[in-house]
């Protein structure tokens, strides 16, 4: 090993256990004084919607940032179905739905990804059932599927008007099947490192799946995973993105049953992906081995004309974080 490579090691174990620590205590840091050190900059205000047939919805006491997050506003909670589900909502502009990954709570959205969208955007980030302050329905198993009326009813709680939809990982499967069950709520979709679902999924190795649903994962091979060996700045970007916002615990049953769910979306039949309506970003880094890009391009080819494919060079599962430039220019084009 080289001088330089054993260097990068100590420091991704360092970065690694900064993480540890941030999901361990920063539950317990809700209050706006815990971020009362952080440097204020300007940001958007949010745009509250003008609908009369929506529930109101109820702002969580304390649950309000300060710093350069005050601009992801209070969590609020509004009825959906059977669920009550947590969001924030911030920015400028047309509407964008934000859909996080397999057992992963609106808190590990990228601060510095959302600040970016939210200077174009009137941004809705929110927590799947069983996550963060989203109540489960019951003990019963859950579906990907599930999880796309659960989106579906979100953005009719909230009378967002045919919002753009972007979903990261499951996120993007989640999307994708929004669009498929729910053509009417959405006007756009934009995926990174999704799976089309069915036999056609291309899966990587079982290490790769078994870190996703492990609760307590290898953080140092979950780097390995979101970012390129010379991805240094962005491991250092992302941890720095999680101490700033209080961080949520994810129990061992409620990460079990995502991983039931992936794995169900792998197995049964392939989604009707040609049925979608509505223009598609399908994007993926061209080196992701969690979601190799092979997926995106067959989601792509299947979707047919409505879809754009782009794959980022060198890019791994996290890339818009670490090449968050040409993430940017890719929304701003899409979404324009």
């Amino acid at each position: 090993m080289t001088i330089i490579a054993r260097r990068n090691a100590i420091r991704l174990k360092q970065l690694a256990a900064v993480v540890l620590t941030a999901l361990l205590v920063a539950a317990g840091c809700g209050s706006d004084a815990s971020h009362a050190s952080v440097s204020s900059t300007t940001a958007p205000a949010a745009t509250a919607s003008t609908s009369t047939n929506v529930p109101t919805p109820t702002e969580v006491p304390g649950s309000a940032l300060t710093g350069d997050v005050a601009f992801l506003g209070p969590i609020k909670t509004v009825p959906v179905g059977k669920l009550t589900m947590a969001f924030r909502q911030f920015g400028t502009g047309p509407e964008l739905v934000m859909i996080a990954g397999q057992a992963s709570p609106m808190s590990v959205w990228p601060v510095s990804t959302l600040a970016d969208l939210a200077k174009t955007h009137h941004v809705t980030i929110y927590d799947h059932r069983d996550l963060g302050g989203t109540t489960p329905v019951d003990s019963a198993p859950f579906t990907l599927e599930d999880l796309a009326d659960d989106a579906a009813g979100l953005i009719a709680a909230l009378g967002l008007d045919r919002p753009a939809v972007f979903g990261w990982s499951t996120g993007g499967e989640v999307g994708l099947l929004v669009a498929i069950r729910h053509p009417a709520v959405l006007s756009a979709l934009a995926i990174t490192g999704a799976y089309p679902g069915g036999p056609k999924s291309v899966l990587p190795p079982e290490s790769v799946n078994q870190l996703f649903s492990d609760p307590n994962p290898d953080l140092a091979k979950l780097f390995e995973v979101l970012f390129s060996p010379s991805g240094v700045d962005a491991q250092h970007e992302f941890v720095a993105d999680l101490v700033k916002v209080p961080q949520v615990a994810v129990s061992a049953e409620a990460t079990a049953q995502y991983d039931v769910a992936e794995r169900k979306y792998w197995s049964d039949p392939e989604p009707d992906l040609a049925s979608i309506k509505v223009p598609v970003l399908v994007m993926n880094g061209a080196d992701d081995f969690a979601v190799p890009a092979a997926n995106a391009e067959y989601i792509a080819q299947r979707i047919g004309a409505k879809a754009q494919l782009e794959l980022d060079p060198g890019g791994r599962h996290g890339w818009f974080v670490e090449h968050s430039g040409h993430f940017d220019q890719l929304m701003a084009s899409f979404l324009h």
